[in-house]
């Protein structure tokens, strides 16, 4: 049944039996000492996040002669042709290519897989179920076949879908400052949640939405980067997060109203911080009847992420 062996922190072992054919939704959930798991040929199905947060579970291996599931060498298991990754096992670590067979992976298949360093998708992956690959606390990157159609990486080791309008997933091990390319509209649900190393986030102008719990739980996060119009904001998308959040200074979007915690403890800021002359207009001396003539002027704007703005035209009296 579901959950039935659910935060049964002492199982080290267990022997399904060979009458069972359904093992139920989280049945094994939060084993966390249970190191082996073999499926009989009698299980026909197998409910969702069956093995989730097993973490010392060395491998999942499908009985020979079933007719629904197999695995490979490292203990993941799949369906029985291997279309479908369902789920890594706990204690998966170091590198791993997805099996160029596979077209979907599953919901949470590689979650909390704290071993993992980096993730190889083919280019036959049509699929990546949600949060797939959330709170993996050593992944450091996550690298699609350029010739998926469905899905893209870039050079820090981040998912995105084939056109990079959308932001999956990234690494938790990403380190520092990071700049979401401008092609991205959406930052999905949890996308950069459990991101222990990083500080400061750039969200450009492009982005229109921003998922629950997108860049939560982000501890050293302290700076976070709006250059356009505010977003719809997802529930508690800023959890736990203690950050100054910077904003288009004069962008009317950016009301009371908006400026909201979400599940965090975040200080609004403007993003310019200062403003000067960079180059003198080429008239500086008037008479009673003069036109102001701003030929020549550059003002600079400097702004909250280091970088400057000039503005040499639109001024008026």
């Amino acid at each position: 049944g579901d959950m039935i062996f659910e935060n049964c922190y002492s199982l080290e072992y267990s022997h399904i039996p060979t009458s069972v054919k359904t093992i139920g939704d989280m049945a094994f959930g939060y084993c966390h000492n249970l190191t082996s798991m073999t499926i009989p040929k009698s299980v026909t199905s197998i409910g969702d996040y069956a093995f989730f947060g097993c973490n010392a579970l060395s491998g999942i291996w499908g009985e020979s002669g079933s007719s629904y599931y197999s695995n490979d060498s490292y203990g993941c298991l799949f369906n029985k042709n291997k279309t479908t990754f369902i789920t890594a096992p706990g204690k998966l670590s170091g590198s791993y290519t997805v099996p160029s067979s596979v077209t979907d992976i599953s919901p949470y298949a590689f979650a909390q897989r704290n071993g993992l360093t980096s993730v190889t998708i083919g280019k036959n992956v049509t699929s990546i179920g949600k949060h797939a690959f959330l709170a993996c606390n050593d992944l450091k990157s996550i690298t699609v076949n350029s010739s998926n159609t469905k899905y893209s990486s870039d050079s820090y080791g981040c998912l995105f879908n084939k056109n990079k309008t959308s932001l999956i997933r990234i690494p938790a091990q990403l380190s520092g400052s990071y700049v979401i390319p401008t092609s991205v509209t959406t930052i999905e649900e949890e996308a950069a949640s459990f991101c222990e190393k990083l500080t400061a986030v750039t969200i450009s102008d492009k982005v229109t939405q921003i998922g629950k719990y997108a860049l939560s739980y982000n501890l050293k996060l302290n700076k976070i980067y709006f250059t356009g119009n505010a977003p719809a904001f997802g529930e508690a998308c800023f959890a736990d997060v203690t950050a100054t959040a910077y904003y288009p200074t004069g962008n009317s979007s950016w009301t009371s109203a908006v400026r909201q915690n979400y599940g965090g403890t975040i200080t609004w800021v403007s993003d310019l911080t200062g403003i000067s002359v960079y180059t003198k207009p080429s008239q500086t001396t008037y008479y009673i009847g003069d036109s102001l003539n701003t030929s020549g002027l550059v003002i600079k704007l400097s702004m909250a992420d280091g970088s400057t703005k000039n503005v040499s035209s639109g001024f008026t009296t």
